[in-house]
């Protein structure tokens, strides 16, 4: 079952501005200025879409065997047997600082900090519909979705059977 990631306004508003200017900086490089110097700002520009590229979320996937999210490049799974907790999360209570990453910009991704959940690794396109997915080993990821209590039903109750047919 596939649940879309869905940016909320502020998202769409800035990833358009960005994008905007990205494009008039090439196109101002190309414009006035010579040789290597436009290619070097063309190729920084370049990288810098790539790289939020891989991090930025489209869906999420429930399979027999765990959760799968969607990139624009890419996906990360999320493997039942790997998976502590999964539950809904309510993001507007505390402040969260960016460590690294993207604030707006195809999403919020990358590293965080919040003071309910502690340092987390987001994938999130709307702050009001957000799940925390706590892993055995610690890690917190924090990721949004359209219909968010469904994932976190079914996602527990697969969670619960692949616990149950390892125990038997």
């Amino acid at each position: 079952m596939d649940f879309k990631v869905n940016w909320d306004d502020k998202v769409w508003w800035r990833t358009v501005f960005i994008a905007a200017l990205l494009a008039a900086v090439i196109v101002l490089s190309f414009m006035f200025l010579s040789g290597v110097t436009r290619w070097i700002i063309a190729g920084a520009v370049g990288v810098l879409l790539l790289a939020t590229s891989f991090m930025a979320p489209v869906k999420l996937r429930i399979t027999s065997t765990g959760i799968v999210m969607f990139k624009l490049i890419g996906k990360k799974r999320f493997p039942y047997s790997d998976i502590k907790d999964i539950a809904l999360c309510d993001l507007q209570s505390a402040p969260n600082i960016r460590i690294i990453g993207s604030g707006g910009f195809l999403g919020y991704t990358g590293l965080f900090y919040n003071k309910l959940t502690g340092t987390f690794t987001g994938y999130i396109g709307s702050m009001y519909r957000t799940v925390i997915i706590t892993m055995n080993n610690g890690r917190r990821y924090i990721v949004s979705c359209l219909n968010p209590d469904k994932l976190v039903e079914i996602s527990k109750s697969n969670i619960r059977a692949w616990k149950n047919r390892l125990q038997k």
